[in-house]
């Protein structure tokens, strides 16, 4: 899944996982020396549903942001990963 790209300065502290996933290049050696001291989280059903929940939530607080200045390829962006989020949690809900 993709991640919209946006100011966030005017939105609310974003998620650790969130913020790793959307890592600058310049940023990312330094966010994996985090996961190699910290661990990575294991692989499982639950946090692959738990990865989609936050995808959802991350697109959810994306979308009225977009709308709101204008960004209307963002907003159609917004939708259909929304839309992949809510799927992938349809079929790992159980």
């Amino acid at each position: 899944m993709m991640h919209l790209k946006f100011d966030t300065s005017s939105c609310s502290r974003w998620d650790d996982r969130i913020r790793h996933q959307s890592a600058s290049p310049a940023d990312r050696p330094l966010h994996d020396r985090f996961w190699e001291a910290y661990g990575r989280p294991p692989q499982t059903r639950a946090s692959a549903f738990r990865a989609a929940a936050y995808e959802a939530m991350n697109v959810g607080i994306a979308l009225p942001w977009a709308a709101r200045h204008g960004h209307g390829d963002l907003v159609e962006r917004g939708k259909r990963e929304l839309r992949e989020a809510l799927e992938a949690l349809w079929r790992l809900r159980s």
